[in-house]
């Protein structure tokens, strides 16, 4: 009995081997649109590249934002080409002509916002808490002077510090992001051999 092959799904595959990209290739690119990026949260990205065999070949991945460094970390898990329907999965990263990985962008944050806030806040507290006259206790302490002016000082005082405390919270979760304009032309570095998407 004769055996029937099925036809091959992908004819492009004869002249293009998916073992042609390997671990370590480097391919010129370029990213088009503008680039949004946070810490602890993806934004889709994709590059295409611009020259050699691969060239209109696209990347497709993830931007997020260094916590550290705060550079834009471009990951990319998906390589296509758009003439066809090959698709490919891999893992490449975005790196800078220096080696570098990442992007560096412009820094946005409210941190200083927040901290002014904070001080200002914490500054008025100590002023209302300066102004409150005192006693002494039997033991040596100091106890507010109980009569309608220190009243009025020693809200001021506790709202002040409870508006510091409010800030402080914020300043801690004070939203940051990184961002940069497209087009970037950039290089990706394969981490990982692309392989066949069924």
């Amino acid at each position: 009995s004769s055996s029937i092959s099925n036809p091959i799904q992908f004819p492009e595959l004869a002249s293009i081997n998916t073992t042609d990209i390997d671990t370590g290739d480097i391919f010129d690119c370029i990213i088009t649109q503008d680039l949004s990026a946070y810490v602890g949260s993806v934004s889709p990205v994709r590059a295409e590249v611009t020259s050699g065999r691969f060239k209109g070949f696209m990347f497709v991945g993830n931007a997020t934002m260094d916590p550290k460094t705060k550079d834009i970390l471009v990951e990319f898990n998906t390589l296509r080409d758009p003439k066809t329907a090959l698709k490919m999965k891999t893992k490449a990263t975005v790196h800078r002509s220096s080696g570098a990985v990442g992007l560096k962008g412009t820094h946005h944050s409210k941190y200083w916002r927040y901290f002014f806030a904070t001080v200002i806040s914490r500054t008025a507290e100590g002023y209302a808490q300066a102004t409150v006259q005192r006693d002494q206790t039997l033991l040596g302490g100091p106890i507010a002077r109980p009569n309608p002016e220190n009243a009025g000082k020693v809200a001021v005082a506790e709202a002040a510090a409870g508006t510091a405390d409010q800030f402080s919270k914020k300043l801690q979760n004070a939203p940051e992001y990184a961002t940069r304009k497209g087009p970037i032309r950039t290089k990706i570095f394969v981490i990982e051999t692309p392989k066949l998407i069924n």
